[in-house]
C-alpha cells in the first residue's frame, strides 16, 4: 500500500537544516503565542455558549401548554477557525525547516491549510506518512496515535489502520507501538459489521499478551469483558456487593428472578 502512495505522491522538499533544539525552542514558542490567543478567545465563546444555554433551559421551564418550544442553541463549531487559518503559515513555515512537532500541528488542522480540495487526501497522507517514516522515535511520537486514528474520518478505517500499524511496526517506543495497537483496536471496535468486532476482539488480545502491565491492556481487558460477557441474550456476571441499606447481596439470590440492576455513582 505504501510502496503505492510514494508513486502518487511527491516526494517531501527536502527541509532547510536546523537544529533540533533550536527547531523545538521556536515550536514551543509559537504554540504559547498561539495558546495566548487561543484560549481566552475559546474561553469567551464557551461562557457565551454556557449563558445561551442556561436561558434556553429557563425558557424552557418557563414554558407554558401550547407555546412553541424554545430553540436550543447550537455550539459555534466553527469558533477559532479563523484563528488557525491566521497561524497555519506559520506553523508549515516551521515544519519545512524540519519541526516534526510542527508538522504533526499542520496535520491535525489540514483543513485550515487552503489546500484545494482536490489536493487535500494526498497533501494529508503526504504529512503522515512523513511523520511515521521520520519522527516515530521522537519522544512524543505517541502523540502521533490519535491525529492518525481520527483520520479515518478522511482516509478511511482500513488505512487509518495501515497507518497506525506502520507506525506501531517503524517505532522502536514501546509507549508509541502500545497505543498505535490500541488505536487500531478500537477503531475496529466502533466499526460496523462482525468482522470488525472479531478483529477488535483479537487486537484487544495482542494488546494484553504485548503490553500486559500497560494502561491500554486493562482498557483491553475491559472491552474484552464487555464484548464476551455484556451482550444481550448472555447470563449476567455474578457479583457481591451493598445495598443502599448495607446489607450484603449476591446476583445469585434472585437466579430465576426478574431483576432491573441500576449502577449509579457521583463524580
Amino acid at each position: 500500500m505504501f510502496a503505492l502512495l510514494a508513486v502518487l505522491i511527491t516526494p517531501l522538499q527536502q527541509p532547510v537544516s536546523a537544529s533540533a533544539s533550536n527547531l523545538a525552542a521556536e515550536f514551543n514558542s509559537l504554540e504559547d503565542e498561539f495558546d495566548a490567543a487561543y484560549r481566552p478567545l475559546m474561553d469567551k465563546v464557551y461562557a457565551e455558549y454556557t449563558a445561551a444555554y442556561e436561558a434556553y433551559e429557563a425558557a424552557l421551564e418557563a414554558a407554558g401548554p401550547g407555546d412553541p418550544e424554545p430553540q436550543m442553541p447550537a455550539f459555534p463549531m466553527a469558533a477559532g477557525n479563523d484563528l488557525m487559518v491566521d497561524f497555519y503559515p506559520r506553523y508549515a513555515g516551521l515544519a519545512a525547516r524540519g519541526s516534526g512537532q510542527a508538522k504533526l500541528w499542520c496535520f491535525e488542522n489540514f483543513a485550515r491549510s487552503g489546500t484545494p480540495e482536490a489536493s487535500m487526501y494526498a497533501g494529508r497522507m503526504r504529512l503522515a506518512l512523513d511523520l511515521i517514516d521520520n519522527f516515530a522515535d521522537e519522544n512524543w511520537s505517541d502523540d502521533l496515535v490519535y491525529p492518525l486514528m481520527y483520520s479515518e474520518h478522511d482516509f478511511g478505517l482500513d488505512t487509518a489502520d495501515a497507518l497506525l500499524r506502520h507506525l506501531g511496526a517503524t517505532s522502536s517506543r514501546s509507549i508509541t507501538q502500545e497505543k498505535a495497537l490500541y488505536a487500531r483496536a478500537s477503531m475496529f471496535g466502533e466499526a460496523d459489521g462482525d468482522e470488525y468486532k472479531d478483529r477488535a476482539a483479537e487486537l484487544m488480545r495482542e494488546v494484553v499478551a504485548r503490553f500486559p502491565d500497560s494502561k491500554s491492556a486493562v482498557r483491553a481487558k475491559g472491552a474484552l469483558f464487555r464484548a464476551e460477557k455484556l451482550q444481550v441474550g448472555l447470563a449476567a456476571p455474578g457479583f457481591t456487593g451493598k445495598d443502599i441499606d448495607g446489607r450484603e447481596i449476591a446476583l445469585a439470590d434472585y437466579l430465576g428472578k426478574v431483576t432491573v440492576l441500576d449502577f449509579w455513582g457521583f463524580w
